[in-house]
């Protein structure tokens, strides 16, 4: 069982790379771009969805190359392959110093996203250490839901 520590994380300055160009490539865009938008994605065919974010993103529409991770930081494995993502894992972890997000395996991960509520300078994060994210989310609304009046 893996113990994951929540933090907040410093990402100004930081190159986020995120591999795969579908709906969890896209749900993690979703929310980075709250925080950065210092993202770059590639993979072999992206989303309508992503490629109308162009203009916030950097699009690499191509196939995966091992010096594709060169001059990340933080790196999320999102493509619909477990053996591609375990292998960007491994790759990311033999190349440097990377924390890598494996959207498809907790248990080969450096991190997990944790549901975020997010207002000005407020942010409430909720996890269930990859558990039960439904749960997490339903979580992160209810406490939305009871803090909007505050953040008004």
């Amino acid at each position: 069982m893996a113990n994951f520590l929540p933090v907040a994380l410093n990402i100004k300055n930081k190159k986020i790379l995120i591999i795969g160009g579908g709906n969890v490539a896209f749900k993690k865009v979703m929310i980075l771009i709250r925080y950065t938008k210092n993202i770059t994605i590639i993979a072999e065919k992206i989303s309508e969805k992503l490629k109308k974010m162009c203009p916030y993103l950097c699009l690499r529409e191509k196939r995966f190359e091992n010096k594709d991770l060169e001059g990340y930081q933080i790196i999320y494995c999102c493509t619909n392959s477990k053996t591609l993502n375990k292998r960007m894992y491994n790759l990311a972890k033999k190349s440097g110093n990377f924390l890598v997000n494996v959207c498809d395996n907790k248990k080969d991960t450096d991190f997990i996203s944790p549901a975020i509520f997010k207002y000005r300078n407020f942010s409430i994060a909720v996890t269930s250490d990859g558990f039960n994210v439904k749960r997490s989310i339903k979580i992160r609304d209810k406490i939305k839901e009871i803090w909007k009046d505050v953040f008004v």
